[in-house]
C-alpha cells in the first residue's frame, strides 16, 4: 500500500505517472486502498534480493517505485454493460385446488368448513345416527367430515339442525299487512297476489330493506310461508258477478 508519510506518498504518486493519482490526498488514497506490486521497484529497493528468499524480502524504508512501463491506466477492453429495464416475464398464477378441480360440484345448499363440503341432508342424517346411538360423535365427525363442535351443538340441541329462514318482514309489519288484506276484504275489494307483493315491497322500501330478487318483490317461498302462518287468509279464484250483483 502507499506509505502513510505525506512526502513519500507524493513521490510515489509522481513517479507512477498516473494522472488519476495526481491530486489525491493521503486520506483519499487510503480510502481507495491503492497499492503497488513489487514489479514497480528495483531489486536494490528490497532488504533481501529476490533470488535468495523471495518470501522474506521487504521494502526498504525509503524505497521509491521507478518501474512504470505503462504511465497511465490503459483503456479498458471490457465492453460497458448497457443497463436496460425489461419487464419480468409474468409467471402463470397457480390455481388453488378446490373441490371443483377435483371433480366435485358444490351446490348452493352445501356448506364448506376447512375446505370440506357437507350438505344439509348429510348433516341431518348424521345427527339422527348419533342420536340413535348407531355411531359415536367423534367417529361421525371424522367419517363425514363435519366439524365436531358443529355436530355436537346439533346433537345436544344447542343449535337447530335446520337453520331458520330469515324473516322478510318484522312482526309488526306482517301484522299490519294482514290487517290491510282483511280491511280490503271487508269492503269487497279483495287483494290479489300481485297487490300483496307490491304492498310488501312498499313496506320494505319505507324501512330501507330489500329482497334478494332483482325486482324487490317477495318470491313464491315467502308467499307459501305467509299463507301457512296466517290460515285466516284464503286464496280464492275471482268469480264473475251475477246480474243481480252487477252495477
Amino acid at each position: 500500500m502507499f506509505p502513510s508519510d505525506i512526502e513519500r506518498c507524493q513521490i510515489w504518486i509522481q513517479n507512477s505517472g498516473r494522472k488519476d493519482f495526481i491530486g489525491l490526498s493521503r486520506e483519499e488514497i487510503q480510502r481507495k486502498r491503492l497499492v503497488l506490486c513489487s514489479e514497480h521497484f528495483e531489486k536494490n529497493q528490497f532488504n533481501c534480493p529476490k533470488e535468495h528468499s523471495p518470501k522474506k524480502r521487504t521494502l526498504k524504508w525509503k524505497a521509491v517505485p521507478t518501474i512504470f512501463p505503462v504511465p497511465n491506466p490503459p483503456p479498458s477492453t471490457t465492453p460497458k454493460r448497457k443497463h436496460t429495464f425489461r419487464p419480468s416475464p409474468e409467471r402463470p398464477k397457480k390455481k388453488r385446488k378446490g373441490p371443483e378441480s377435483q371433480g366435485a360440484c358444490i351446490s348452493v345448499e352445501q356448506r364448506t368448513m376447512s375446505g370440506v363440503a357437507y350438505s344439509q341432508e348429510l348433516l341431518e342424517t348424521t345427527v339422527e345416527l348419533v342420536k340413535s346411538g348407531q355411531i359415536g360423535l367423534k367417529e361421525a365427525s371424522r367419517s363425514f367430515n363435519i366439524p365436531y363442535s358443529t355436530l355436537g351443538d346439533k346433537v345436544r340441541g344447542r343449535r337447530p339442525v335446520k337453520a331458520k329462514p330469515k324473516k322478510l318482514l318484522l312482526p309488526e309489519e306482517e301484522k299490519g299487512l294482514v290487517e290491510w288484506v282483511q280491511r280490503h276484504a271487508q269492503r269487497s275489494l279483495p287483494r290479489t297476489v300481485e297487490n300483496l307483493k307490491a304492498k310488501v315491497k312498499e313496506v320494505l322500501d319505507l324501512r330501507g330493506a330489500s329482497t334478494k330478487s332483482g325486482d324487490g318483490l317477495p318470491g313464491k317461498d315467502w308467499l307459501l310461508s305467509f299463507r301457512e302462518r296466517h290460515p285466516e287468509l284464503s286464496l280464492r279464484t275471482p268469480q264473475a258477478l251475477g246480474k243481480e250483483r252487477a252495477p
